[in-house]
């Protein structure tokens, strides 16, 4: 998986299966992509995936070596 530096992102097809199951009424969904997860939002709802293609749950509250 890359991000080219035009914005584009790669997804892997387990990732992708997974968005056209949770996003399966259609629309516009805005994908970013941070090293081997993807974060998609539809205005509405957000999830993030692992390359795996299962969600992540995301705690602020959480230490990270970032």
């Amino acid at each position: 998986m890359s991000t080219d530096s035009d914005g584009q992102v790669t997804l892997l097809p387990v990732q992708l299966r997974r968005l056209a199951s949770l996003f399966s009424e259609g629309g516009a969904v805005r994908i970013s992509q941070t090293g081997s997860t993807i974060t998609a939002f539809n205005g509405t709802d957000g999830v993030t995936l692992n390359a795996a293609g299962h969600k992540v749950n995301i705690n602020p509250d959480q230490e990270s070596m970032c």
